[in-house]
């Protein structure tokens, strides 16, 4: 490259980042994408480093050698990764002011090119592991030199950070080594840069450059602190990972003026108004606070820091220094939460300014509280600070009465002011206050995460003073029903508290486990609920809460559909969140009442023994509802759940989401089961909830009339049909208990036919269809939601076919279809199979109707298990084979004809492939056919099918196959069950080497697929085909190879002359997956080490 071509680079440069339109931008991106694509590109862009300072020229040239040495670092030579190295070190450290004035924003790309060439080359020996000696210079140098010395320790010790990804072990082996010889040294240098700061040794007469060292220093020790020790690459969303675990050498962190110091840097940087330093001091005083407890050798050293703490997060309270600023004010909450759970309560007590502290952060916590603006990232951290010291405070032995109460009344106070905030704000959003969206704010009753995380908060603080937070909570849902204009957003709040303080206070309540510790002579603490009057609490509220609920079922017209939620819907969402807590605490109880008032067992109870009370809890609970309500029976109050669970799918389905939680909670009643402990029988039995539905009058007169045209989501189309599987999934456990408790065989599978008549009448009409002429009758508007609808139901029925006596229930259901063994054609289950002959082309009827069949042709848990005698086995996969056929015909017809393309190829071609695939796979893994008749007596069956899917294979581009992995993951399976049984048949229907080597070539991509199952599955089809290969290269004619029928003379000279022909595409393409296998196992990338080895010996042996 000469001046003029470095001319010309750096306008392409500036045109690329500062386009004066989109042509320019793009004729630019042609010119210079090139560069990019390999290694010989390096001395051109070394050129552009050495000779230019434009800013736009030297970002593409850093990143493009990043990108360069990254991709292809096995082909830099030894020197050439020396030379590389220190060209960057010379070139940085003598244009550093240069840089500095004309190209700023240019410096970070160029170090993290030096830094991405020193993680590379790290394990390659010591010579590539002089970091820390080579930036010495910088440091040693100019103040500009001592920034871009720092920034170069910022970027490597974040570069060297292990992640998730492609070379993931040799980069977490890299950081490790890192983390034990450079990474002591350079927190050591930012310590050193810090103390001088606090002993006010440093004067920077440059405030500019001040701050930048400053924030460098800062931003240092931030990663250092942060560094990931253990190689354990944490999920950097959650706060899951909140132990630092520094290693035992670095002594300095014990030393109590550490904490001082960021404080102290901190006050400075609020007043010199350095935001980004402020809240870097705060984030290094978060790690410090969760230094690993094994890393001090006594509680001294931890109570020193404790105390530490404590008076610099106190100063900075009681003087709100820095705090008007929202990510200062974040950071500060996240300290006092750190504090907290990175400390036992013990420990906390043993340091003299806690109490000082405490009353400190009380106050800080009612004022963020009361404040709205804050948000409630950072409100969460405070509000988990005080309900992590509820147990403690209620398990502590050591009790101080004043201490005690005090912090029980601080905990009240937080607990009913935070409910009252979030009342405010649902007044607010109701009445669509602008300034909530100009703050940023979501509201919490449409985000599923955020209202869990604030119902859970609140349950944990009221478990201290249930009692006095649940009569408060009452006397506001009392003030909100009596209004004249009732607020929904409220009421929906409320609801939502209401369930979250039952659901969170059980008869394992903590104020119990306080009592028996009164009684067993420990103080007793100021608020005490029994069992019984927690239960008498909790039946009040769920009184309350079924008649609102019930005022509102009055209204039966259909709310209109709309994307927005509405307050109708959010109000129906908190009923069920109610119904779902009040569920986990009725259901169990009730189960166990109805298991004490048996015969054969006692009175049973949870903690009554222990607690010396002779009264039932859920007796209580139930009389309380009862009287509230005005109730004469207690199993009405199951009866109050069915009803409105019968409600919703009747007039609550045009609201989605309430249709879906409606119907997983439906499951949930049927599918529970409750372990009960009896005080009579020395082991636990188990109670079905199901059983109970089964008893009620509104079960069974839903089970009775589960297709009636008042159940609206059933009729309205396919929009809601795929919630129709869900509920024929809970109907059809119901029915299966029901017949199972039959008393003869006979009347379970009339019981069973009384309930698929609305199914069997459409399936009647279906067959009428399908025999009439041609079929194409088929092929209507009348029969075409019928059918939909028909198979969804089927696929909800079969998925209920799972339990202990599977077999029984798997055959009623098989016998229902195959209705005629001895003639198959006459069976209804041959509908399917005509269907597809006549909609193959519409996705909306062809995807339930092959997840249907997928389904019932799967051998789940064995459920499928035929007599020795039995034909059904092969009439089964006959029925499969039909299906597929039907199918892949048709696809593959129109791949090789002109009619038009795909217009959403995903729910058109590929949903549809991977649902036949899927299909075809559990028909082949059901191991209740023999495939060996199908060949004996010249059936097609077996072959056609393989020979259809295999040709479904070798439709999709490998690049859509990755692309769409998720649907098209039976493609695998499918592949790993044909190579395992039929690999001569493989080798048939590819009927050329480019054939072959696709599907070889495909497995070669799935073996760098991020999902295990997939990599598994590529690895045993590829061992499949390499051990055919072998086989029936050394064991000859007539060996039986590869399963499936014995390979002929013919075979053999097709294979090994047609397809394994040395240097053709099958021989290349196995030596490229040999070659990537070994590159995984070099590296570490793969999760199975057994898996991979098996096809590697077979490719060697090849």
């Amino acid at each position: 490259m000469d001046a003029a071509s470095l001319a010309q680079f750096e306008t392409l440069c500036n045109q690329f980042y500062n386009p004066p339109n989109e042509q320019a931008q793009r004729q630019a991106h042609e010119v210079l994408t090139p560069l990019l694509n390999g290694i010989d590109s390096v001395p051109q862009l070394q050129y552009v480093l050495a000779n230019s300072s434009n800013q736009q020229a030297l970002v593409f040239a850093s990143t493009a050698l990043t990108k360069i040495a990254t991709a292809n670092w096995t082909a830099v030579t030894e020197s050439q990764r020396e030379d590389m190295k220190n060209f960057m070190l010379n070139y940085l450290f003598q244009n550093c002011e240069a840089l500095q004035n004309s190209a700023p924003y240019a410096v970070s790309f160029l170090v993290r090119f030096l830094c991405r060439i020193v993680k590379l080359s790290w394990l390659e020996g010591p010579q590539h592991q002089t970091i820390v000696s080579d930036v010495q210079k910088f440091l040693s140098a100019s103040t500009r030199h001592w920034i871009l010395g720092l920034d170069i320790y910022v970027q490597l010790t974040a570069d060297m950070q292990p992640t998730v990804g492609p070379g993931m072990s040799r980069f977490r082996r890299t950081a490790l080594s890192f983390r034990d010889i450079a990474l002591p040294q350079i927190f050591t240098t930012a310590v050193d840069i810090l103390t001088q700061m606090y002993e006010g040794k440093l004067n920077i007469s440059d405030k500019m450059e001040e701050f930048k060292l400053v924030k460098k220093v800062l931003q240092l020790a931030y990663n250092c602190l942060s560094f990931d020790f253990m190689g354990t690459i944490p999920d950097e969303t959650s706060e899951d990972q909140t132990t630092v675990m520094v290693p035992h050498n670095w002594t300095v962190l014990k030393d109590n003026v550490i904490p001082k110091l960021f404080f102290q840097l901190y006050d400075s940087s609020c007043k010199n108004g350095w935001k980004d330093c402020a809240i870097y001091c705060l984030q290094c005083l978060v790690l410090l606070s969760s230094l690993r407890r094994s890393f001090f050798q006594d509680e001294k050293e931890k109570t020193a820091l404790l105390e530490s703490m404590m008076e610099g997060t106190a100063h900075l309270i009681s003087n709100k220094v820095g705090l008007s600023d929202p990510q200062c004010l974040h950071e500060t909450c996240r300290l006092i939460g750190r504090i907290n759970t990175s400390s036992q309560f013990r420990e906390l007590k043993q340091v003299p300014s806690f109490e000082m502290w405490l009353e400190q952060v009380y106050g800080f916590t009612i004022d963020a509280i009361k404040n709205w603006q804050v948000l409630p990232n950072s409100k969460h951290y405070l509000l988990q600070f005080w309900a992590q010291l509820v147990n403690p405070i209620i398990n502590d032995k050591d009790r101080t009465p004043g201490f005690h109460s005090k912090l029980e009344d601080y905990i009240y106070t937080i607990t009913v002011s935070y409910i009252d905030s979030r009342l405010f704000l649902a007044d607010m959003a109701a009445r669509g206050d602008d300034s909530m969206d100009d703050e940023g704010f979501e509201d919490a009753l449409q985000d599923e995460v955020l209202r869990g995380e604030q119902l859970e908060v609140i349950a944990q603080l009221a478990r201290l003073n249930y009692q006095k937070t649940a009569q408060h909570v009452l006397e506001l849902f009392a003030g909100c029903t009596s209004e004249a204009n009732i607020n929904e957003h409220k009421l929906a709040w409320l609801v939502y508290i209401m369930g979250a303080l039952v659901g969170g206070n059980t008869g394992n309540s903590s104020s119990m486990r306080a009592q028996q510790q009164q009684q067993s002579g420990g103080s007793q603490p100021l608020h005490v609920v029994t069992k019984v009057n927690l239960s008498v609490i909790n039946g009040e509220i769920a009184g309350r809460v079924f008649a609102l609920m019930s005022q509102t079922d009055a209204n039966t017209s259909l709310p209109p559909e709309s994307k927005e939620p509405s307050n109708l819907e959010t109000l129906e969402l908190s009923y069920l969140y109610f119904m779902e807590q009040f569920r986990k605490v009725y259901i169990g109880e009730h189960a166990r009442q109805l298991s004490a008032n048996a015969p054969s067992s006692s009175v049973l109870s949870r903690g009554d023994v222990s607690m010396g009370s002779s009264e039932n809890p859920s007796r209580v609970v139930q009389e309380r509802v009862c009287t509230v309500l005005g109730l004469k029976d207690e199993d009405a109050i199951l009866g109050i759940l069915i009803k409105k669970i019968v409600t919703n799918l009747q007039h609550r389905y045009t609201l989605e989401s309430v249709l879906k939680r409606t119907l997983a909670y439906f499951y949930e009643l049927a599918a529970g089961v409750n372990i009960v402990h009896s005080v009579d029988k020395m082991s636990p039995h188990l109670i079905i909830s199901g059983k109970l539905l089964l008893k009620n009058d509104t079960v069974r007169h839903l089970m009775a009339n589960h297709a009636s045209s008042t159940l609206g989501f059933l009729h309205a189309g396919p929009k809601y049909g795929r919630y129709r599987t869900q509920y024929y999934a809970t109907l059809g456990k119901l029915l299966f208990m029901e017949c199972r408790d039959g008393t003869t065989s006979t009347s379970a599978l009339e019981t069973f036919n009384a309930f698929m008549m609305p199914q069997y009448q459409v399936l009647e009409r279906l067959w009428q269809a399908a025999n009439t002429g041609d079929g194409s009758a088929l092929r209507s508007e009348q029969l075409r939601l019928p059918l939909i609808g028909l198979c969804r139901d089927l696929r909800g029925i079969c998925q209920a076919c799972v339990s202990h006596d599977m077999y029984k229930r798997y055959t009623i259901l098989f016998n229902w279809l195959v209705d005629n063994p001895k003639q198959p054609q006459n069976c209804k289950i041959t509908v399917f199979s005509a269907a597809l002959n006549f909609y193959w082309d519409d996705p909306e009827v062809t995807t339930p109707l092959l997840k249907f069949v997928a389904e019932f042709v799967y051998n789940k848990a064995q459920r499928i298990n035929f007599d020795q005698n039995s034909p059904n086995g092969i009439l089964l996969f006959r029925e499969a084979s039909k299906i597929l056929v039907a199918y892949s015909q048709r696809i593959l017809q129109r791949e090789q004809s002109h009619l038009p393309v795909y217009k959403d190829i995903y729910h058109e071609k590929y949903k549809g492939i991977g649902c036949v695939l899927e299909l075809f796979s559990n028909a082949l893994h059901g191991n209740y056919t023999n495939f060996g008749v199908f060949e004996l007596y010249n059936d097609n069956s077996l072959s056609m099918s393989l020979s259809l899917a295999l040709k479904l294979c070798m439709s999709i581009p490998i690049s859509d196959l990755m692309s769409y992995l998720k649907c098209l993951k039976p493609f695998f399976m499918f592949l790993e069950l044909a190579t395992r049984n039929h690999a001569k048949l493989v080798c048939e229907v590819a009927e050329s080497r480019e054939q072959l080597a696709g599907l070889i070539r495909a497995l070669e991509e799935g073996l760098t697929s991020f999902d295990s199952s997939v990599c598994m599955q590529c690895c045993a089809s590829i061992d499949n085909l390499c051990t055919f290969f072998y086989d029936i290269g050394h064991t000859g004619v007539g060996s039986s190879v590869g399963g499936g029928t014995a390979a002929t003379a013919e075979d053999v000279a097709r294979i090994t002359q047609g397809l394994l022909v040395p240097g053709g595409a099958v021989d290349a393409e196995l030596r490229r997956v040999l070659n990537l296998m070994l590159q995984l196992i070099m590296a570490g990338e793969f999760n199975s080490t057994w898996s991979i080895s098996r096809p590697i010996l077979a490719l060697i042996l090849m």
